[in-house]
This record gives structure tokens, C-alpha cells and sequence, in this order.
């Protein structure tokens, strides 16, 4: 009877070191690249649900080396991702990848196809009211309330996690990115704050905070303030599923 209980057990252990080791990751959120402190690019990927983003940003010049997003699919410790759009130095990724992640759901490495071992830190989880996929569907313009066509392939998106956004204007059809900015946010005194740490139509702008006067209501996003220029700014984002 010992004998069989002590293999019942061993079972029991074994099944349990079992799923931990075949636990499936949880990659959601802000993630930012872990290098030399000499190095001034800073690297961060933002995860969605199946969408996110990344970029690769100079501190000190601002200028964006490299960003783009995609689709990925996560199964254990393996990413699959395919970017439908970037800019900057496309050398830097590939179109479609996988990788097989080491480590655990706050720090992560894996090793890249050309041999280049990278390690990841958590800055978020992707929790939040903001957190998710945004469209716009409507801007101002002239002072006026105006829809933005929803069936062509281009598309201005803003993906945000529990603290980070960014946004791009692209063609998913062509893979072009026109445009794209990003940073952290906050919420103060009922106000929506984007602090600015890249943008490729200015990158002077870096640095600076853009409030606005916000509201959710239901997958339907109102904000409301200026834009970079100062110019008045209203805006109106879609939640979109992922």
C-alpha cells in the first residue's frame, strides 16, 4: 500500500511541475526592451489581445528608428506575429516571426533568428478603463463633427495599455505607416493626459502633455482639447475588436 501511494504521489508532483512548466504566459500589456544604460534608443512593445505595437525611439534626437504593429497569437511560451505595417528601419524586424519566450509574465528573454538574445521587462499589465483597440471615427473639422470613412484600408488605430499609447495612421492593404506617436498617459482630475515621447510629424513635440476633457460611453470614446499645434481638437475613437 506505501508503495502505491508513494507513486500516487510522485504522480501528483509530477502533474503539478507539469503545468507549471507548460503554464501559458501572459504577455498583455507595456513591455520595454532591457539594454545597455550607453544605449539611447528605447524600445518598447505594446500587446493587446491579438494586436500590438512597437517602437524603437531615440531619446535624445526623438527620432524614431523603428515602429510598426501587427496581429500576434500566443500558444505557451511560443509568439507568432506578423507586422501589416511599419516604418524607419525595417531591417530591424522581420514581417512575420516567432519566438520562444523564456522567463515569466515580468521579465522575458528569447533569442532572435540572427542569434541576438533580448531581454524584456514588464511596465504594465494592459489593465484599465483605456486599455484596448481604438479606431477614430469621427473628427473635427472647420468646427464641425465629420465621420471618417470605416471600409477603406486605411485607418488611424491607437493602441493603449494600463499606461502607454501609441497611435499610427497606416494602410494595412500596403503595410504604410503615414504617420505615428506615442508615449505614457495619465488620469488626473477627470482629465485624460498623453504625454508625448515621439511623433513623427514633428519630433519637437516630444516632451510635451496634451490634456483632454474625456468620456467612455459604451464602446464609444469622446475626448476633446488641442492638438500639438494648439489648434482646437475633438475627436471621437471606436473600441474595435481585436
Amino acid at each position: 500500500m506505501r508503495k502505491y501511494c508513494f507513486l500516487l504521489l510522485l504522480a501528483y508532483f509530477g502533474i503539478i511541475t507539469n503545468k507549471h512548466a507548460l503554464a501559458q504566459l501572459d504577455i498583455k500589456g507595456a513591455w520595454l526592451r532591457v539594454q545597455d544604460e550607453s544605449s539611447p534608443v528605447k524600445v518598447v512593445a505594446l500587446f493587446g489581445d491579438r494586436v500590438f505595437m512597437e517602437s524603437c525611439v531615440d531619446t535624445i534626437t526623438h527620432h524614431i528608428v523603428f515602429a510598426g504593429g501587427g496581429t500576434y497569437r500566443l500558444h505557451r511560451d511560443t509568439l507568432d506575429g506578423e507586422f501589416l505595417y511599419q516604418m524607419g528601419d525595417e531591417t530591424i524586424q522581420p514581417a512575420s516571426f516567432q519566438l520562444v519566450l523564456k522567463g515569466n509574465n515580468e521579465e522575458l528573454s528569447f533569442t532572435t533568428p540572427h542569434g541576438e538574445t533580448q531581454h524584456w521587462k514588464r511596465i504594465d499589465n494592459g489593465q484599465g478603463a483605456y486599455a484596448g483597440t481604438w479606431r477614430i471615427v469621427q473628427h473635427q473639422q472647420n468646427g464641425q463633427l465629420r465621420d471618417i470613412p470605416q471600409t477603406a484600408d486605411r485607418k488611424t488605430l491607437k493602441l493603449l495599455t494600463g499606461t502607454r499609447f501609441q497611435w499610427a495612421a497606416v494602410n494595412t492593404a500596403t503595410g504604410q505607416v503615414f504617420a505615428t506617436g506615442g508615449g505614457s498617459y495619465s488620469v488626473s482630475n477627470g482629465q485624460y493626459i498623453e504625454h508625448i515621447e515621439f511623433f513623427s510629424r514633428d519630433s519637437t513635440r516630444a516632451g510635451m502633455s496634451l490634456p483632454f476633457t474625456d468620456e467612455i460611453k459604451g464602446d464609444l470614446w469622446y475626448h476633446k482639447g488641442k492638438t500639438t499645434k494648439g489648434d482646437p481638437n475633438f475627436e471621437v475613437w471606436k473600441r474595435v475588436e481585436e
